[in-house]
């Protein structure tokens, strides 16, 4: 197994950012729609976990483990809107006190190729964008499966295949160095597993998605764009936020679970992992996608590291 050292000291200090006022810095958008602090692209975030509390709710669990958990966001979601009792694991040790800080999730830090726990512990496992990043990432998903009782349920980009291999090719720390298609776990039918898989994210929404968040955004140099089509949102960003809020964010949302009903391109995948002798009980009942993006908590404060994490993103003051 490769060393993760490197791996934990990156996402611990990730996990211990905050801004000039001492506010968290968070992955996932747990400040609500447009409350900054957060990494940009929530949209993908709101759609990936939408489907992935459908996923919840199509058999009868009652436990979850979130692998790969960061701050907790989707374990507590699962919490709060599918009364799921929770536990939150994550390499990084700091994104594992960050969810005990944030939602009072159990959490402990772990590798997921390796997770101190006994042999079917929860009825389901959760790994949501982790085995991306994972040359091994079969020795995890054994992992997953083993420690689940019932199902495992993943998700991860979808990517071109040039992209992936540039990352390999380059030796670039952290990056996706996995592609993942359709059929990518298809190999676990022949042991008796069911598997259900489903595209997220279609890309024709890329540009409603940018327009809808409204964020300030910023010229990086690693965009094929020109920095003035950059100020030129950034110039109408007042406009295009009291044009649309919370309602047409979540009519979005929604939009992409239709859409991605089709055979359309899309930019991620959920796979749910039924074992033997379990299957689904139900076809998947959404939450209300305005009780999804309309979810918020207060600013969380830290005693963590002021640092500049460029994503081409500038988060707005609340």
């Amino acid at each position: 197994m490769a060393d993760t050292g490197g791996l934990r000291d990156y996402l611990d200090g990730r996990f211990r950012t905050c801004d000039e006022d001492g506010v968290y810095y968070a992955h996932q958008p747990i400040y609500g729609f447009r409350g900054g602090r957060c990494e940009p692209d929530l949209f993908d975030r709101y759609m990936r976990t939408d489907q992935i509390l459908r996923a919840l709710s199509t058999g009868p669990f009652e436990t979850l483990l979130d692998v790969g958990a960061a701050e907790g966001y989707k374990a507590h979601l699962a919490h709060r809107f599918r009364g799921l009792r929770v536990t939150a694991s994550d390499l990084s040790t700091e994104a594992c006190r960050r969810a005990v800080e944030l939602f009072s999730i159990p959490s402990v830090a772990a590798d997921a190729r390796d997770l101190p726990f006994g042999r079917e512990a929860f009825d389901v496992v959760l790994c949501s964008e982790t085995l991306e990043h994972l040359r091994d990432w079969e020795v995890a998903l054994r992992e997953l499966l083993r420690v689940a009782r019932m199902a495992v349920v993943v998700t991860v980009p979808h990517e071109p295949e040039e992209s992936v291999r540039s990352i390999r090719d380059r030796n670039v720390r952290f990056g996706h160095v996995n592609r993942f298609q359709l059929g990518s776990l298809d190999h676990l039918r022949v042991e008796g597993h069911v598997v259900v898989a489903r595209r997220l994210i279609a890309r024709r929404l890329r540009l409603p998605q940018v327009l809808v968040e409204a964020v300030p955004r910023r010229h990086h140099g690693l965009t094929r764009y020109p920095p003035a089509l950059f100020d030129a949102y950034n110039a109408v960003l007042p406009a295009l936020r009291r044009l649309w809020g919370v309602r047409t964010a979540a009519a979005l949302v929604r939009l992409d679970s239709w859409l991605c009903r089709l055979p359309v391109e899309h930019r991620a995948l959920l796979f749910v992992v039924w074992k033997p002798g379990h299957e689904p009980a139900g076809s998947g009942q959404p939450v209300p996608a305005r009780d999804l993006v309309g979810f918020a908590r207060p600013l969380h404060r830290i005693a963590g590291e002021v640092r500049e994490w460029d994503w081409g993103y500038a988060p707005p003051a609340p």
